[in-house]
């Protein structure tokens, strides 16, 4: 009985790890990724909502974990724009296909539709 009891809860948890790994997959596969590459104390300090903090300098090493698929759509801010401008050349460099700067957080507010 043990066993079984053991085996189910291995199947459960293999069906719950594929399945949560599919929908991370099918999100950044259909849906832009907003990123803001600024510091800790920038985003802190104020960001878009729901836009995930990658600082520019450190972008190569931490993408892949946020954004594995090189097709998404991928939106990148920070202050004025020259950061998200190397974080866009980064990821182009490292084969990212759809990487879009958009300038300051104000700028990429607008470009987006947010008040």
């Amino acid at each position: 009985m043990k066993h079984i009891i053991a085996l189910f809860t291995l199947i459960i948890l293999f069906t719950m790890i594929t399945t949560a790994k599919d929908n991370k997959t099918a999100m950044t596969k259909n849906s832009p990724v907003i990123i803001d590459v600024r510091t800790q104390q920038e985003f802190d300090g104020g960001n878009i909502e729901g836009s995930k903090l990658i600082p520019y300098d450190v972008i190569s090493s931490k993408i892949v974990d946020l954004v594995p698929n090189k097709e998404t759509k991928i939106i990148l801010y920070c202050r004025s724009g020259r950061r998200s401008g190397i974080a866009q050349k980064t990821l182009q460099d490292l084969g990212y296909k759809n990487v879009e700067n958009y300038g300051s957080m104000e700028s990429a507010k607008q470009k987006l539709g947010i008040k």
